[in-house]
């Protein structure tokens, strides 16, 4: 993840006590630790004595046949068998899925990669890859222009193979790496012709459409432009350029969080009472906080992808 429970709390300023109610919550719903158990990364447990720590793991493999010497600071790890754990505390861990849910979500609605992924169409088998996407639509238009193209996600960082092609291994027309110019941060991919290559490849593409026969209905084949490439963030916790984005993560993760502490407190599901804690975990109080994360982050998504506008596919 490219933030930490410490950046969600900075916008939390004041909500330790409604923080507790989720962090009691969270605790109450997760499993004790089972001896001779197969766990996978990502699982949670607490120790059959609670103790105010959720221990998450982080090395999969079977726990031991006796319990660990469970740590009781934050970070710090415990070997369980062939198992690693990590301890947080259990207002922490409870914002764990928030915090995760919020990075997909930003994700999604802005195109925005947060981390370096392998992106293919059409991959053959055996290939490694992140994500898989159906191809462009091929159109007659490319070959009396030059195309470019907008790809799902951004920023590019590399792009390694442009086909024109039925399916996998069909190979009917490679276009040459070098053609390729990139806008980057846009997520554009421009094809622009080089070298002693160009009029080889102009005059494929310009008479593939003629044998690709009945296929083609007003000069477009759906889904025959390959394009495999690498986008993503590589240095999001330190590059200026995406401080405003983390920014938006770390508010969609702290309205999420409030979201569950509304919803842990109106259930009645922690022995803290309502009216034993702060004004400031009222729930009208909440709700009105929550309000405002969220409008605030619909308003830079919307301003992100205007910034970030371009057409799918464009002749130049």
């Amino acid at each position: 993840m490219v933030i930490t429970p410490g950046n969600v709390k900075g916008l939390l300023a004041g909500l330790s006590e409604s923080l507790d109610v989720l962090g009691e919550d969270f605790e109450a719903s997760q499993s004790v630790r089972q001896n001779s158990t197969t766990y996978v990364v990502g699982q949670m447990v607490i120790p059959t004595t609670s103790n105010g720590y959720v221990y998450r793991c982080t090395v999969a493999g079977t726990s031991g046949i006796a319990a660990p010497t469970w740590p009781t600071s934050n970070g710090h790890t415990v070997t369980d068998g062939t198992i690693t754990w990590t301890t947080y505390a259990r207002n922490d861990a409870a914002m764990f899925s928030r915090m995760e849910a919020a990075e997909t979500e930003i994700q999604r609605l802005t195109g925005t990669r947060l981390e370096p992924t392998i992106i293919k169409m059409n991959p053959a088998e055996g290939d490694e890859y992140d994500l898989e996407e159906d191809p462009f639509d091929y159109q007659e238009r490319h070959w009396k222009g030059w195309p470019r193209f907008k790809t799902r996600w951004r920023p590019i960082i590399s792009v390694e193979r442009v086909a024109v092609e039925w399916g996998e291994g069909s190979g009917l027309l490679s276009i040459p790496l070098d053609f390729v110019r990139l806008r980057k941060k846009l997520g554009v991919i421009s094809l622009v012709p080089s070298g002693s290559a160009a009029a080889v490849t102009v005059g494929s593409g310009y008479h593939l459409l003629s044998w690709l026969g009945g296929t083609q209905r007003m000069g477009i084949v759906p889904q025959m432009v390959a394009i495999d490439y690498t986008a993503g963030v590589t240095d999001i916790l330190s590059n200026p350029d995406y401080a405003d984005l983390r920014e938006c993560i770390v508010k969609e993760a702290a309205q999420r969080v409030i979201e569950a502490i509304i919803d842990a407190i109106s259930r009645g599901a922690t022995s803290i009472s309502l009216d034993g804690l702060s004004e400031s975990a009222d729930v009208s109080g909440l709700a009105e906080q929550q309000r405002v994360m969220r409008e605030s982050v619909e308003k830079f998504v919307r301003s992100y992808n205007q910034t970030m506008r371009a057409p799918r596919m464009k002749v130049l």
